[in-house]
């Protein structure tokens, strides 16, 4: 429904049917797009609750917003726009809430101020959509006295003004946005700006670098510079004098003569000077190297003597290591004789308690003897003779003994009770008897033993003594002689000590004289060198005012930077205040188009139903009358 032509008026306001009024209408369905370049929805809908298809619904928001008439609009316009020629920079007016940055390269007073209209213009902006909003709703308050013709007539309007409206929002959105690029050409104008302060930075800092190094590297040039400079101020001073007594040509080539001679004479003290140091340098060399060589020959000397000497006090140690070796055998063969002399103790106690038990034996012997008397047998009793001959015999087996003691009491005829208390006593005293010549024996043997073991502990005792006094007397001869060499050793290095040889006296006092001789060198080039000091110290004294000069110089830079770094930052806030300011507006106005929107798409729906349903009144109030086209009546 982009072209509507209206006929007639009149006649339609007063007929009541929807055809009558149709008729009064033609519509141009050329300028509709073709079905295949209409957009589909997204997702299929539901039909609606009296089954007819969602058509105009679909399509109700480009059907508003007018997309197919602006695109003609715009292609009307396009060409209108390419033949103006492109605006500059400088003829925009720059819709800006502040004024132009401080210390950039355009001037002040060469940039445009924004326009009061352009400053006001979005101030308006409320107030005619306030009052657009009230030309509306009386419009609307007018609908409905007024005929469907009318009706279409200003839905028509209205639709030509939101496309004019949407038009002139586009260009302004196309103007804030070539606003917005200068915006960004100029921080980048005063990014680069900053770049190059920094750039400049790092070239003064590499060349104060320089200058340090340049500076370290003329002190060592300082004495001939100046030389230079004496011998150039004499030459401008004469060249001063043959210019104010006009000298002839033989006076200018004496002076030239003059000033040759006299380089000539500096070179040549130069070069006497440097060979006569040359020299000293020299023979200090070979003195230095003369001393050094008597020093090794001193050094290898002690070292000799320090090895003769560490090797007599090893053999000495290990003479004295043999005899500490030595006397600990002495010691062990000792305590194993002491040992063995107690075990000889031992056995001569066993000894003494062998005689006392053979004392024992032959006491009782005897008292068996005078038993043996003094008792006569009755009846056919043994004699003493019988008995000792038993008691000889004790010492065959035993079983012999019962044999033949059974045999005789076989053969003998029965004793009478008064022996049997005898013959117990007899066989005790028997057993007995057996007993103690078996001790006896054994102790006589442990006697003989322990009696040869003493005397060979004896001998070997009387050996170790001997041998430990031997050692001890070496043990004190080789202290002795051990503490001899010491005191010899001690006196020898005193006396090396205390009377020097006469080659390193001499030496010392040629080397004093040397010293002596370098000491007055070394005080003239110390008067040399103060010279040099003051000159140096005048020449830092210049290169410390050129210094506070760059000091000063790098500050003020800093400063500037500073006020750069400061400025560009109000800058890129107010920038950011201002792109905010102007979402907050775009926002607000795509608030209002919204609502606008939604107020037409109701006024084009009531409109519609207005046309497809005759106009009906229920109860005192307009009903809806709008519904499918294609419902099923």
């Amino acid at each position: 429904m982009n072209t509507t032509t209206h006929d007639s008026v009149g006649p339609a306001m007063s007929s009541p049917s929807i055809d009558a009024r149709l008729d009064d209408y033609s519509i141009d369905f050329s300028q509709f797009p073709p079905d295949d370049d209409l957009p589909h929805p997204p997702s299929p809908q539901p039909l609606s609750d009296v089954g007819g298809p969602d058509d105009f619904t679909a399509n109700l928001e480009r059907y508003l917003l007018g997309e197919d008439d602006s695109e003609a609009f715009e292609k009307e316009i396009i060409p209108d726009a390419q033949k103006q020629p492109p605006p500059t920079i400088e003829d925009v007016p720059e819709d800006s809430e502040f004024g132009p940055p401080i210390d950039i390269s355009t001037p002040s007073h060469l940039l445009r101020r924004p326009r009061s209209k352009d400053v006001s213009h979005l101030e308006n902006v409320d107030e005619e959509e306030e009052k657009e909003g009230e030309e509306k709703e009386e419009e609307e308050g007018e609908k409905g006295e007024e005929t469907p013709s009318v009706r279409r007539l200003s839905t028509a309007s209205i639709q030509g003004d939101l496309r004019r409206q949407i038009s002139d929002l586009q260009q302004t959105v196309r103007d804030r946005d070539e606003q917005l690029q200068r915006n960004h050409r100029r921080v980048l104008e005063a990014a680069s700006a900053a770049e190059q302060i920094k750039h400049l930075q790092a070239e003064l800092q590499r060349k104060s670098t320089m200058l340090d190094e340049w500076q370290a590297q003329r002190s060592d040039e300082k004495l001939l510079r100046d030389q230079i400079h004496r011998l150039q101020k004499q030459n401008e001073e004469k060249d001063t004098l043959l210019q104010r007594s006009s000298l002839g040509a033989s006076e200018l080539t004496a002076l030239q003569n003059q000033i040759s001679d006299m380089h000539q004479e500096l070179q040549s003290r130069q070069s006497t000077s440097d060979r006569e140091q040359r020299e000293t340098v020299a023979h200090l060399r070979q003195q230095l190297s003369r001393s050094q060589d008597q020093l090794k020959e001193r050094e290898t000397a002690l070292d000799e003597a320090r090895e003769k000497l560490q090797t007599v006090a090893a053999t000495h140690a290990r003479e004295i290591e043999k005899l500490e070796s030595d006397l600990h055998q002495a010691h062990q063969e000792y305590q194993t004789l002491q040992d063995r002399f107690v075990a000889l103790e031992k056995n001569s106690t066993l000894a003494a308690d062998l005689t006392r038990a053979q004392s024992q034996v032959t006491a009782h012997e005897q008292a068996l003897k005078a038993m043996a008397a003094d008792r006569s047998l009755e009846t056919g009793g043994n004699t003493y003779s019988e008995i000792l001959e038993l008691i000889k015999d004790l010492g065959q087996p035993a079983h012999a003994a019962r044999a033949a003691r059974a045999a005789d009491d076989a053969a003998k005829p029965p004793a009478s009770g008064d022996l049997d208390p005898l013959h117990d006593e007899l066989a005790q005293a028997q057993a007995e008897l057996r007993d103690a010549t078996s001790a006896r024996k054994a102790l006589e043997l442990q006697l003989t033993r322990s009696q040869e073991q003493t005397t060979e502990a004896h001998t070997l005792i009387n050996s170790i003594e001997g041998e430990n006094t031997r050692l001890a007397r070496r043990a004190d001869d080789l202290q002795s002689q051990l503490n001899q060499t010491q005191h010899e050793l001690r006196k020898a290095r005193e006396t090396e000590r205390l009377q020097p040889p006469p080659e390193r006296i001499s030496a010392l006092e040629s080397s004093h004289r040397q010293l002596h001789d370098r000491l007055a060198s070394a005080e003239r080039r110390e008067s040399e060198l103060q010279t040099e000091l003051q000159a140096l110290r005048a020449s830092q004294a210049t290169h410390a005012g050129e210094r506070q000069t760059l000091r000063a110089e790098i500050e003020r830079l800093e400063s500037a930077i500073a006020v750069k770094n400061e400025t560009v930052a109000a800058v890129d806030r107010r920038v950011a205040q201002s792109v905010e300011k102007r979402e907050q507006e775009w926002r607000r106005r795509v608030d209002l188009l919204l609502k606008e929107r939604e107020r037409m798409s109701r006024a084009l729906m009531w409109s519609w139903g207005e046309k497809e349903v005759p106009e009906d009144i229920v109860e005192g109030r307009r009903k809806q009358g709008y519904r499918y086209k294609y419902v099923n009546k």
